[in-house]
């Protein structure tokens, strides 16, 4: 066994026999050194694509597309053009370093009809490629996906059954059943092709709704995918009584209670519950340093969850490199530094803060 072999294999065992907490910790440990040390000013390592502001869902966890969207909340997205090929070939083309692409944004990837081909741009680069997706347009543009070189997709179906569903998103109960299919089919033609794509259901949970986790998870298991992912509620700051749907430390027995109720289940897929919030000990987010978020104008973001580009941030096709080292980044990471300088308020029920 040669030596890279071995260090694959060690992270390997590491995975089945460290908990989860503990191997979280130890590559924050690691990041938090090569922070310190400069190590990430070359340029990001991760890039968001922005790809289109456009969504056929109204969503009730999403600022932007939400029928009752707060017109000046700070998370919300102007409108801009879609991403185009040109564009993101600029932009891996100014930084070399980056080795991974997520497709995604505050819109429907698979609305722009050159998505895939910016997979492929991606991929030729040499990067790991991602999508989020709803999936309402998953039959339509299944072979175009199966033919990419996209690694993984997750679809966001936030619920176990087509009522809740329809609730939820704005659209036909008919939805739902609609979406499951294609997510059936695509996983069977996958299986069919031997194609190396994981696939994976992501749910937002509220304390209101943990208790539906069991059923979100036995559905999505159901349709064979790989993973399923809860993500906590990022509560929007400009809506009041927003933030009593984060789920909190103070809800650990609640969570253990779905932990065992999925597992109970006894399905292939696995499944990752939702990080609860706690007080603030110290600031942990490392977004600014490695990541870098890109809209289709090319205007520029360093938050991975909460706070989408902004043409005040800076605009990549303006600046090219310098603008990872622009005034906007250089205050963000300054403000995660420096323990005496308070969180925004957007920050504050972040799971990427504790």
């Amino acid at each position: 066994m040669n030596w890279t072999n071995a260090v694959i294999t060690a992270k390997r065992i590491s995975r089945q026999v460290l908990p989860k907490k503990v191997l979280n910790e130890l590559r924050y440990r690691k990041q938090r050194r090569r922070v310190r040390s400069g190590e990430y000013l070359s340029g990001p390592e991760s890039l968001n694509c922005f790809v289109t502001d456009r969504c056929n869902l109204r969503c009730r966890m999403c600022a932007n597309h939400r029928i009752d969207s707060i017109a000046d909340s700070a998370l919300l997205h102007q409108r801009v053009r879609d991403m185009s090929v040109e564009v993101l070939r600029q932009i891996l083309d100014t930084f070399p370093s980056i080795k991974r692409v997520t497709f995604a944004g505050v819109g429907e990837p698979m609305l722009v009809s050159g998505v895939f081909k910016m997979v492929k741009v991606a991929c030729d680069h040499g990067v790991h490629c991602g999508m989020v997706s709803n999936g309402t347009k998953l039959m339509a543009r299944m072979e175009e996906l199966l033919e990419s070189p996209l690694s993984e997709i997750s679809f966001s179906l936030n619920a176990g059954s087509a009522e809740k569903y329809a609730q939820l998103v704005g659209m036909p109960a008919g939805t739902f059943y609609e979406i499951s299919e294609a997510i059936k089919e695509l996983i069977a033609k996958r299986n069919a092709m031997g194609k190396a794509l994981s696939v994976a259901v992501s749910s937002v949970m509220w304390r209101s709704n943990l208790s539906e986790a069991p059923e979100i998870f036995r559905h999505a298991a159901s349709l064979g995918v790989d993973m399923v992912n809860f993500h906590n509620y990022i509560p929007d700051p400009s809506r009041e009584g927003d933030v009593n749907e984060v789920i909190k430390l103070v809800d650990d027995s609640r969570l253990a209670t779905v932990r065992k109720a999925c597992e109970r289940q006894g399905v292939a897929s696995k499944f990752a519950l939702p990080i609860p919030i706690g007080p603030i000990s110290k600031k942990r987010c490392l977004s600014f340093f490695r990541s870098i978020n890109i809209d289709g104008d090319g205007n520029v973001g360093g938050c991975l969850r909460v706070l989408p580009p902004h043409r005040n941030n800076g605009n990549i096709l303006l600046e090219g490199r310098e603008v990872w080292v622009n005034d906007y980044f250089k205050s963000r990471r300054q403000l995660y530094l420096d323990d005496s300088v308070p969180l925004p308020a957007a920050c504050l029920y972040c799971v990427e803060t504790f």
